[in-house]
């Protein structure tokens, strides 16, 4: 059973509104039902005297539940349909295209999508080791924290709480409050239960983010049937967009884990109010009160909000080294494809000299989380608050930091922190089409022209340099000349291999090839001499497109006019 494709798409259909109401409704239910039994307010610890431990004082359900809780699911609905939106957008327009199989061509929302069902069967293992964890864990606590004290208190047993703390859900088994022990244990057992729900569905929701960036991780790298691309700053938005919400589940993860923790000290603590032990650095400092007995009891409570917290780091780890790999081997794979004329024509990509040298500097952190240093620092703060619950200037700097952070947002985000590496204009170019006899006949035409002017060594690349040509076709160019004992051979040769025409040189020269554009070069440079045949093949073969350069050439070695270029 795939638990994990059923949780999402659980979310995806209440859709925001929807899971939020949800989770509202049934925590209102839940504080609601607690003032009705008598164990919301005035419940007080028999030990020491005003010293409130009902329901709605307790953080860890209310806050917990009421705020952080509905905050979490709305993030995941969001988290979801930015998930579909990429999946959808990636491989729907060419322009933007992100996702594609091998060697570039296009593929359908729904290979992408099922490859992502497969990844979520995978997930479901882990997902549902989480549910059999949860489920025994709450149902533990809540025997041993809740029912069994029921039950030794309903035979008398004078030392029923059996080393646990008083709180709203073991007070009423002492008869006196006007709470019945009955209606207190079942009420316990719905808010255990519902405690487990939202503990498993967060657990299960920071695993999902985990898996998620090792499924984009995978794509990026050598696969089969699908492979994440650069272009422009598409993946990199996505990917900080990505992080932002992760970032912001952690954070909240980390939030509930105080409160837990919280809750469970200031119970074996000597403060009367919540608010007084939270704040007991303020007391501290403004009333001089600082002999506060800070939760030297360690409960199954104050254990759990440890476990939770260190969980919510090392899922936020993970999911920045998969984030953080998935940029890397797009990036190493993007360049070492551009440089490909065939890749970038199925790709409908342009050759962006200024973009793959922006990009050959940029780092992860620069591209996606330039504001990691702010990012950090609630963190540590929040791990700090946890340590030292009552310390509540910690909890109060770090979510006013994180808030102030996320508003501000990702200065590289939804902006062109690279410049756009655009698709080509026309995506209908033809390879150059010319036969063994054109090709030799302009070889020999070289050749006679370097055996009459004497070159040196370097000419044909300076000459390739000076041509109107982008720069990738140059360096291939120049890489096969350096490497040939025949320069002529090789500079024809290496033209005819890069398979397309020259996109978007001017005015002019529009659709020149290669060959032709560099032909133009040779011709202004050294005075080629064109012979009345080669210029009847630059016709045939489409090779300069460049008219008045044609009409002043033929009538210089033809006396011809041109033929109209095809």
């Amino acid at each position: 059973m795939n638990l994990a494709q059923h949780l999402e798409r659980a979310i995806d259909k209440l859709t925001l509104v929807g899971a939020v109401g949800i989770a509202l409704t049934i925590s209102f239910l839940l504080c609601l039902f607690s003032f009705f039994i008598k164990i919301g307010i005035y419940v007080y610890n028999p030990d020491i005297p005003n010293k409130e431990v009902g329901f709605l004082s307790a953080p860890n359900w209310t806050i917990v539940y009421m705020v952080l809780f509905p905050l979490y699911l709305a993030f995941f609905s969001t988290i979801i349909s930015s998930i579909k939106a990429f999946f959808n957008n990636s491989v729907a327009y060419p322009e933007l295209r992100v996702i594609t199989g091998p060697g570039g061509v296009a593929v359908d929302a729904e290979t992408v999508a099922g490859a992502w069902d497969i990844q979520l069967k995978r997930l479901s293992i882990l997902v549902l080791v989480l549910f059999l964890g949860v489920t025994v864990s709450s149902g533990l606590q809540w025997f041993y924290a809740c029912f069994e004290p029921f039950w030794k208190a309903r035979h008398g047993v004078p030392d029923f709480l059996g080393g646990e703390v008083w709180d709203w859900s073991t007070v009423p088994y002492q008869r006196k409050t006007q709470a019945t022990p009955e209606a207190t244990v079942i009420f316990t057992g719905i808010a255990y239960f519902y405690m487990a729900l939202a503990l498993f569905i967060y657990l299960a929701i920071l695993a999902y983010c985990a898996y998620f960036a090792s499924f984009i991780s995978r794509l990026a790298d050598d696969t089969d049937r699908l492979r994440l691309v650069i272009r422009g700053t598409e993946p990199t938005n996505f990917l900080a967009e990505f992080f932002t919400y992760v970032y912001t589940l952690a954070f909240l993860g980390l939030c509930a884990g105080y409160f837990m923790r919280l809750q469970a000290s200031y119970l074996s603590s000597d403060r009367t109010t919540i608010v007084r032990y939270w704040f007991s650095d303020v007391r501290c400092v403004l009333y001089t009160q600082c002999n506060s007995i800070s939760g030297l009891q360690i409960t199954a409570s104050s254990f759990t909000s440890l476990l939770e917290a260190t969980y919510t780091l090392i899922m936020l780890a993970v999911c920045i080294m998969e984030l953080a790999r998935t940029y890397s081997r797009s990036k190493r794979y993007y360049l070492q494809k551009i440089g490909d004329p065939a890749w970038r024509r199925t790709m409908r990509i342009r050759y962006d000299a200024e973009f793959i040298s922006d990009l050959k500097k940029e780092s992860f952190l620069r591209a996606v989380i330039p504001h990691y240093p702010h990012l950090a620092i609630p963190i540590i703060l929040m791990i700090a608050a946890i340590v030292f619950p009552n310390v509540g200037t910690l909890f109060v700097l770090a979510v006013l930091y994180a808030a102030v952070t996320l508003v501000r947002g990702n200065p590289n985000q939804w902006n062109r922190a690279l410049p756009e590496a655009e698709p080509e204009d026309s995506p209908h170019f033809k390879p150059l089409d010319i036969s063994d006899n054109d090709r030799e006949d302009i070889i020999l035409l070289l050749q006679h022209q370097a055996s009459t002017i004497p070159l040196s060594d370097g000419f044909y690349v300076n000459v390739v340099d000076r041509a109107d040509i982008p720069a990738e076709y140059k360096n291939n160019i120049k890489m096969k000349l350096k490497k040939s004992q025949d320069p002529a051979v090789a500079l024809v040769d290496a033209t005819i291999d890069q398979g397309q025409n020259i996109p978007q040189l001017d005015v002019d020269k529009k659709n020149s090839t290669i060959l032709g554009s560099i032909l133009i070069a040779l011709k202004e440079q050294i005075g080629l001499d064109f012979q009345c045949i080669v210029v009847e093949k630059l016709q045939k073969c489409s090779l300069i497109a460049n008219q008045l350069w044609l009409y002043q050439l033929n009538q210089q070695t033809c006396g011809l006019l041109p033929r109209p270029y095809p």
